[in-house]
């Protein structure tokens, strides 16, 4: 015990000289946590050490004015001189006391629902000096809002975060996976956040977002989206937004609110019952139960019945991965180089490379409000929002060396911009008009044709000749379709949804190109960026993005093509709560409004 109290000295010591190394801060952190004691005897040091500063601080290192030879006897500087010093001095000892109460109030932090009891914070007051209400009243107002926010109720912790940003317009802090999230306001910059409340509720939230947890039971979401699975003790879960008030019956649901103050609420499974906030005080409220869906237009009083869009929210925050195992093993049996899942990032910005040879892609979300993913064919997708909101990602590319190549993706356009790319490694610039061009090559232009919307392909074969194949119709909008092409050394193939619709002589392939390859973009000559005269931004959904450097037969594409269909629908048959594999956690990054 004596050893103990003897550590305890010294790290007291170091903290309040601030000589603590990051080993001693964790070894305080750990011992304050640990013993209710040990909490009171710190918080009594630093409150003494403070009081210290205050009373005598001001003797310390104090210069007159009218300082001259050596003299027993110090002679005083002019009143107003010694006035101005001390006020500094009392100023600085503020700031010492404010520091040390602040540092004291991190260590001694709630920790896995630990609290400091008020009467241990009132035993630690020395009698007759200051008490607690007036030293918070002597912190700058940071630390009072630190402070503030330690008393209130924690009702929610933070799970799971996919490049989240989170900013409290009250006070800056950082919150680790794991750590409670208390009453107030919050605003998610950017990312995904997974929030599970102290009754069992599960919501996501998708940013950008502005919204409020008042208790474990209710949430306002003034901006934004957010998808709830409320647990059996969450029954009458309330969420309000600026238009509408809905009440849960036990359910899974999800809230859009727009930028006007329109509210949609789309059920997927349960009940809930919805009143516009202007509604007649005699009207009755609305009750929605599975695959129904409403509009409450801002300023209305009457709800509007809408379709409901199983395809718009973000309900679940990993890659959903096939149940059986038959897909996932289906797809490794053919060896791809490259197999971009579009799975979520933990730092939103990576697109992780689960083939034969990874290369990571980078994610470029540009002016992408909200983040750059929607759900997809199979778990989730990379959502790019087209030219108006220059999104995109790009990866490392080694050309294929033998002359065979196969590339196939999942895609849903929803519009068809002018060049528009699914995967291109091109580095070619047409002369208008005529067949010679310019730039590094490259192995592939594969997206739609110009302004037409027709799935497109070209390649250059091994003696740098362009062969281009084309689909004679646009491609269908809002629907997924599997789209593939197949260079074998003698001829190259253009497939959609398991069938060929055009093919041509092509011996061999090129072996140059641009050091990268783009999804959803033409990149420039130099692999960098976006082309800066066609960047062909897609507008939709890619999902699945497969690379091999080998040419598959018309009967593994046909199969390809049929594995992720069977999957799409296992996936439709279960809740994505319950077809959920959790990912690696990563930390969530909060900062300061």
């Amino acid at each position: 015990m004596n050893d103990e109290y003897h550590e305890l000295g010294q790290l007291f010591e170091a903290m309040v000289d601030r000589t603590a190394t990051a080993a001693e801060r964790t070894r305080l952190a750990e011992l304050v946590a640990r013993d209710p004691a040990i909490q009171a005897e710190y918080l009594a040091f630093c409150q003494t050490h403070a009081m210290l500063a205050w009373e005598h601080g001001t003797l310390d290192g104090m210069t007159f004015p009218e300082d001259t030879a050596p003299s027993t006897v110090v002679p005083v500087g002019d009143p107003a001189d010694m006035a101005l010093a001390l006020q500094r001095w009392r100023w600085l000892a503020l700031a010492a006391c404010g520091l040390l109460i602040v540092t004291a109030g991190w260590l001694l932090r709630p920790q896995s629902g630990l609290r400091l009891p008020a009467e241990q914070i009132a035993d630690a007051t020395v009698e007759g000096e200051p008490g607690e209400a007036d030293h918070q009243k002597s912190l700058p107002p940071h630390a009072q809002a630190e402070l503030a926010w330690a008393e209130r109720p924690e009702v929610a912790s933070i799970t799971t975060s996919r490049g989240a940003v989170l900013s409290m317009p009250e006070l800056r802090r950082e919150i680790r996976l794991g750590e409670g999230l208390r009453t107030g306001g919050y605003l998610l910059e950017s990312g995904f956040l997974k929030l599970t409340l102290v009754n069992g509720i599960e919501v996501v939230v998708e940013s950008p977002a502005d919204f409020q947890l008042e208790s474990a039971m209710k949430m306002v979401v003034r901006r934004g989206r957010m998808s709830a699975w409320v647990s059996p003790e969450g029954e009458g879960f309330v969420v309000e937004t600026p238009s509408a008030r809905l009440v849960d019956h036990g359910t899974e649901f999800s809230v859009d609110v727009a930028a006007d103050s329109s509210s949609e609420v789309h059920v997927f499974d349960g009940e809930v019952t919805v009143r516009p906030r202007d509604a007649a005080a005699d009207s009755e409220d609305l009750r929605l139960t599975a695959n129904q869906a409403t509009l409450i237009h801002a300023g209305a009083c009457i709800p509007a019945g809408i379709d409901i869009d199983h395809g718009r929210f973000v309900r679940t925050l990993t890659e959903t991965i096939d149940y059986d195992g038959t897909y996932r093993q289906f797809v490794r049996s053919l060896q791809p180089v490259s197999w971009y899942r579009m799975s979520f990032a933990g730092d939103g910005r990576t697109l992780a490379d689960d083939g034969r040879v990874p290369r990571d892609a980078t994610l470029h979300a540009g002016r992408m409000q909200p983040a750059p993913f929607k759900p997809g064919h199979v778990g989730t997708s990379l959502y790019l929002g087209g030219p108006a909101t220059g999104a995109y990602a790009m990866a490392d590319y080694v050309p294929a060396t033998d002359g065979a190549i196969t590339v196939s993706a999942w895609v849903q356009a929803r519009s068809r911009p002018r060049w528009a790319a699914i995967v291109k490694h091109w580095g070619v610039k047409f002369h208008k008009g005529r067949r010679t061009y310019e730039g590094p090559g490259g192995q592939f232009h594969f997206g739609l044709h110009e302004d037409s919307g027709a799935l497109e392909l070209q390649v250059r074969d091994s003696a740098g000749e362009v062969i281009a194949l084309r689909e004679q119709v646009p491609i269908e909008l809002q629907r997924w379709q599997h789209v593939a092409f197949v260079v074998d050394g003698r001829q190259v193939r253009l497939y959609r949804n398991g069938r060929m619709v055009d093919a041509a002589a092509c011996h061999g392939l090129a072996t140059d190109g641009p050091p990268a390859m783009g999804i959803g973009i033409k990149l420039n000559h130099e692999g960098t960026g976006p082309d800066p005269m066609n960047p062909g931004y897609w507008h939709g959904r890619i999902d699945e993005v497969l690379r091999f450097d080998r040419a598959l037969t018309d009967d593994e594409l046909l199969e390809l093509f049929e594995a992720s269909r069977k999957e799409r629908l296992k996936i439709a048959d279960v809740s994505p709560r319950e077809s959920s594999s959790w990912q690696a956690p990563v930390r969530s990054r909060i900062t300061g409004g």
